[in-house]
């Protein structure tokens, strides 16, 4: 399905998918092992880093797949 978006949105997609996916395993596995510590701000920083251009690929693909 890949090759019938457009060049745009196929660019970096995978890049984009593959990071926040490692970060929310990453995430995940920590909250079944919970340490109560808490996320250091360049943590938090590097995480709203991220979540822009994941978000704006996702929304991209959002709207080309429901045209």
């Amino acid at each position: 399905m890949l090759k019938q978006l457009n060049a745009e949105i196929r660019e970096d997609l995978e890049t984009n998918f593959l990071a926040v996916q490692s970060l929310i395993r990453t995430f995940r596995n920590q909250a079944g092992h919970p340490t109560g510590t808490k996320p250091s701000r360049e943590q938090v920083y590097v995480l709203l880093q991220l979540f822009a251009p994941y978000a704006r690929k996702l929304y991209q693909l959002r709207d080309e797949l429901s045209a």
